[in-house]
């Protein structure tokens, strides 16, 4: 740059810091804080909480490169914990009250970027709310350093195990606001980001309650059972599969260690590109300023990270959201028989009455593979495990008696399936009655979301990395 160039920018630029009404905001600047926030969030890892930081500080700046078409009435803002319930609630004891019902944890963004527009008639204040898209950040907790290949294989694991949460995330942006046809998402583990996108399904439907049965008393009950494993498998392959524009890439792009200081990093074009296209297929209108946030023209393509890695994005998400969970309920269906003795714990009464065992041995009985407690000991397993289980090389088996499982096949006792919708009329009444005649067990269990302890670290070997080490690697 020329010298006299420069000395004028440098003028220009101490001009702007004196005006009050101005905030001055550098790239260098914001750059320099997210190396120090993303080392800290390295330092911590054990924890998602520090996460936060880093991705508030991008979601702040970015938010300010953008202006709605009707600003200053319209605005764009990031929210954390958005419960997409809640549209208008009345105020005092009432809104808290009203802000409580129907709260589920797992339907919960950590943030949503939301366009936002007002509108009053006298004191009556109106806010129609236009989605652009949410962030469900965990954390990633490994021995290696971050953009080790490991990290990336255990960041992938924690992934397909976190994608049903952001699915019943969008599944609930769908269900609480009509108008809105595309939900957005980005699942962010650690230094790691997909970007998914679901388009409205013609349904949205509440799974079916899962029921665990500790003791099937004769053919009538194991008839119920099945009824209800059937019905939830229907269910599962109805599910709605979103686009993958992403699977599990870099957010950050690493620059040379600089001694004394924290990595330098700034963002990765594949994020910046995930950033702006909710904005651009939805809010084209938006006047957006340009900054270091701009994206590349053209979709840049993802890195390979690992040979077993990413080799087939779409059929990951699908197992993760479909195909494991069908299998698994097929498998504890299969598994279902009358037990021909008593009961050991009705002590030889004609009543059978519920389990008393604690929830760690209930969860060990034959019960439905996809309770939440029934998950939890296989999450853990070593990361070339679950590689070789997304993706294997053909899509699923026939069972041992050569046919597949149809949505239709005869029970044993040679009884065919009522009609969908036949059994979804009767299912709360049979399962009520199911359940006083053998105390079907719910397991309740809490999801399991949390970022690993230093115990449960997915990782076959130990690399060292103390907590004083560069968090990234050359």
């Amino acid at each position: 740059m020329d010298s006299g160039f420069s000395r004028e920018v440098e003028q220009a630029k101490l001009l702007i810091e004196r005006e009050t009404h101005l905030i001055v905001s550098s790239k260098e600047r914001f750059e320099d804080d997210l190396s120090n926030a993303l080392a800290n969030a390295w330092t911590t890892r054990s924890s998602e909480r520090y996460l936060y930081t880093v991705y508030s500080h991008i979601l702040s700046h970015l938010c300010e490169t953008i202006q709605p078409l009707d600003y200053p009435k319209c605005t764009i803002s990031y929210t954390p914990q958005a419960f997409f319930g809640i549209t208008r609630a009345p105020a005092g004891a009432k809104g808290d009250k009203l802000d409580k019902k129907g709260f589920v944890k797992a339907q919960v963004p950590d943030f949503v970027r939301m366009m936002m527009t007002f509108s009053h008639d006298g004191d009556d204040i109106d806010v129609v709310r236009k989605l652009v898209d949410l962030w469900e950040i965990k954390g990633l907790n490994t021995r290696q350093v971050w953009d080790h290949p490991k990290a990336a294989l255990t960041a992938w694991a924690s992934m397909l195990e976190c994608v049903e949460q952001v699915y019943d995330q969008a599944m609930a942006a769908f269900e609480y606001h009509e108008t809105w046809q595309h939900v957005y998402a980005l699942l962010i583990i650690g230094p790691y980001f997909s970007q998914l996108v679901w388009s409205r399904p013609e349904t949205i439907k509440k799974p079916t309650a899962a029921e665990t049965w500790a003791y099937i008393e004769n053919e009538e009950v194991l008839h119920a059972a099945r009824k209800h494993y059937r019905k939830r498998i229907r269910e599962y392959k109805k599910r709605a599969l979103p686009e993958v524009i992403y699977l599990n890439v870099p957010v950050f792009t690493l620059h040379p260690v600089v001694e004394g200081r924290s990595r330098p990093v700034s963002l990765s074009s594949q994020f910046l590109y995930a950033a702006r296209l909710p904005l651009q297929e939805q809010f084209a209108e938006c006047k957006i300023q340009t900054s270091w946030f701009d994206p590349p023209a053209n979709k840049p393509e993802a890195p390979l990270l690992n040979p077993k890695h990413l080799l087939s994005p779409d059929r990951d998400i699908e197992d993760a959201l479909i195909t494991r969970h069908v299998e698994s309920l097929q498998e504890a269906m299969d598994g279902l028989e009358v037990n021909r003795s008593s009961p050991s714990n009705a002590n030889d009464s004609p009543e059978y009455q519920p389990t008393n065992r604690p929830k760690r041995q209930a969860a060990a009985l034959p019960a439905d593979p996809h309770s939440p407690s029934a998950h939890r000991p296989k999450r853990h397993k070593p990361v070339h495990a679950l590689v070789a289980e997304a993706v294997p090389g053909v899509d699923g088996e026939d069972d041992e008696d050569g046919e597949d499982d149809e949505e239709g096949e005869d029970d044993e006792d040679g009884e065919d399936d009522e009609d969908e919708e036949n059994e979804e009329d009767d299912e709360v009444d049979e399962n009520a009655r199911v359940e006083s005649m053998l105390g079907a067990v719910h397991l309740d269990t809490e999801d399991g979301g949390d970022a690993l302890t230093d115990d449960e670290v997915v990782a076959e070997d130990d690399v060292g990395y103390s907590t004083d080490d560069v968090f990234m690697a050359d």
